[in-house]
């Protein structure tokens, strides 16, 4: 089939939701059978340079960040891929410069307590677009924590960012399932941040967990009780803070043999609470004032069960 492009005038085609400019039919591309004619018109594309991705961020919980960082950006229409670099202020010295990139990436084999600046640019055959905004980052090094269990049962939560939440990777010694608070308990092989679980162990005994610091994290809660976890640093009551401001909290109870009632949220700890209505609990370490928390005084001991009465049981296996 011969077609004499270069006699055609320039137009605009939208096919399939993709609109292609064709710039004086130099880059024009025939579909061979598929060239749909319409009169002495054939119907074409050809790909314009891509826009400048935008929002580039990075997806993270604070500053101190682990090796593994999770980079996003908006996708932009008609981009074969990205390139993306992550290197010193400059870009000269590059740790990442991979031009094969689709979508948010998960990047590797950072170095630890490592400042990095981060771009990146949309391409396509037309070409490539501006590099984006610059964001920067350090990451972390990884920290250890001792968590103090009981023999028996023992409300726990993970208190580090890691990269293995199986629950027999971070409490290996553990005998019993972990058993996740929702209505009723959930069998649970992962754990998460934020979330507390009962979790059975043979004897006292001390567990570390390294990891990476969690300096703050906001914790979902229901209307009624909630079993919440903790961040990598002690919380008192007092620094708590939620949403809405006005929410009404219960004293916070752990668990050593019984129930006691906790004025810090301790790290690897799991405590109950009752809520008067769904939001959030803010911990923060950060935090030093009292922002706007309702809690009411600690009863006496005695009357903890008669005023508080409801909590569930620890599992019964």
């Amino acid at each position: 089939m011969n077609t004499n492009i270069a006699a055609m005038p320039d137009w605009v085609l939208v096919d399939n939701s993709q609109t292609w400019i064709a710039e004086n039919f130099k880059l024009a591309k025939l579909r061979g059978e598929q060239d749909l004619h319409l009169g002495n018109i054939i119907e074409y594309e050809t790909p314009i340079t891509p826009n400048t991705p935008s929002n580039f961020s990075i997806l993270v919980r604070d500053t101190n960040l682990p090796q593994n960082v999770i980079l996003s950006w908006n996708n932009v229409f008609g981009t074969d891929n990205y390139v993306l670099q992550i290197g010193d202020s400059l870009f000269t010295t590059l740790a990442i410069d991979d031009s094969t990139l689709t979508t948010i990436i998960d990047t590797v084999n950072l170095e630890k307590g490592k400042k990095y600046f981060a771009r990146v640019r949309a391409k396509n055959t037309a070409g490539s677009s501006d590099w984006s905004n610059i964001e920067n980052f350090t990451t972390g090094e990884t920290q250890t924590l001792e968590v103090t269990l009981n023999d028996n049962w023992n409300m726990i939560s993970v208190p580090m960012e890691l990269v293995n939440t199986l629950k027999d990777s971070i409490y290996p010694t553990s005998t019993s399932q972990a058993f996740q608070y929702d209505g009723g308990y959930i069998a649970q092989e992962s754990l998460k941040n934020g979330i507390g679980y009962w979790l059975k162990f043979s004897g006292n005994q001390t567990v570390l967990i390294t990891g990476f610091q969690i300096n703050n994290d906001t914790l979902e809660v229901i209307e009624g009780w909630n079993m919440i976890g903790s961040i990598s640093t002690p919380i008192a009551r007092s620094n708590i803070s939620t949403n809405p401001s006005n929410m009404q909290l219960s004293p916070f109870f752990g668990y050593h043999n019984g129930y006691t009632v906790s004025d810090t949220i301790q790290p690897g700890k799991a405590y109950w609470t009752k809520s008067d209505v769904a939001g959030q609990i803010v911990l923060d370490k950060n935090n030093t004032t009292t922002r706007g928390i309702h809690i009411p005084p600690v009863p006496a001991f005695r009357s903890i069960i008669r005023r508080w009465n409801g909590k569930p049981d620890a599992p019964r296996r």
